[in-house]
């Protein structure tokens, strides 16, 4: 892919932050109260280009890449951890000034999103929460396992490309070549190896008492506003990780996306738009 036609599909000015010695890529656009969208993982800002487009003309609208991913710098020296990646959230967020957020959360992004929440309850309006987790009883499916084993993991993810692939089939060329735009160098895909890596599915992993600290905050935000839009065809973030959003946010709107999987951005951007934006209005935001 050409940067012209990256720049077609994602017309916005891109913006750049140093931080802990790693040049961060954000989108800043429009006026109005802050709406920060948080990506999955090996996506970046760019599978956020519909919401941007049209909550920019009535919000202030942030999508940054985290380390490691997107048009974001990809240093071997990040802390490329759950609490790394919440630590840079927390600069990154204190940098802009931000407070009165609404935060969109997805994926492993959102996790971390979810981290510099129960840190700043305060500076959090309210939450729109696509297919993610933030629970310390996380089960990952068995293709994700594999995945994660020391040397055959590490062939398939950054060698093979097998997690990038698998998902972006289906998609017209140009999305496909924009989404792996960043992932082009074999160094650029260790992050996704490493977030892999580093989900905390037993109870003396790494980030496992990061993750039961995010878990444990999570009823601060029961009162505010909260809408879950999940899609169903997710093998990764299931109906299981839906469930466990339901019984710590019991007040919270559910929106079941019945064709959407793991870029529901992708498959159901209309209706994704319409939940977000009828949310918005009702709440005020």
């Amino acid at each position: 892919m050409t940067e012209e036609t990256l720049e077609k599909l994602f017309p916005f000015k891109r913006h750049y932050m140093e931080l802990e010695k790693c040049r961060i890529h954000y989108v800043d656009e429009g006026a109005g109260n802050p709406i920060v969208l948080f990506h999955s993982c090996p996506m970046w800002s760019f599978a956020y280009r519909a919401l941007i487009r049209e909550f920019s003309a009535t919000h202030r609208v942030i999508a940054f890449d985290l380390p490691g991913f997107g048009l974001s710098d990809k240093p071997a020296s990040f802390d490329y951890t759950l609490n790394g990646y919440i630590n840079l959230t927390e600069s990154f967020l204190s940098a802009l000034n931000l407070t009165d957020m609404t935060f969109v959360l997805h994926g492993w992004g959102g996790t971390a999103a979810m981290g510099y929440a129960v840190r700043h309850p305060k500076r959090i309006a309210s939450l729109v929460i696509l297919n993610s987790m933030a629970f310390s009883d996380y089960s990952i499916p068995f293709r994700f396992r594999i995945c994660r084993l020391p040397w055959l993991g590490a062939k398939l993810v950054v060698d093979m490309r097998i997690f990038l692939v698998g998902n972006l089939m289906k998609y017209k060329k140009e999305v496909v070549e924009a989404y792996e735009y960043p992932l082009q160098d074999r160094n650029a895909r260790l992050a996704v190896y490493r977030f892999m890596k580093d989900i905390p599915i037993v109870p003396e992993a790494d980030s496992a008492l990061v993750m039961l600290e995010i878990e444990t905050g999570l009823w601060m935000f029961r009162s505010k506003p909260v809408t879950l839009i999940w899609g169903m065809r997710d093998w990764l973030y299931t109906a299981r990780s839906l469930d466990a959003w339901r019984r710590y946010l019991p007040n919270a709107e559910v929106n079941l996306l019945a064709k959407a999987g793991r870029y529901l951005q992708e498959d159901a951007s209309d209706e994704l738009i319409k939940i977000m934006r009828d949310f918005l209005n009702r709440n005020n935001l």
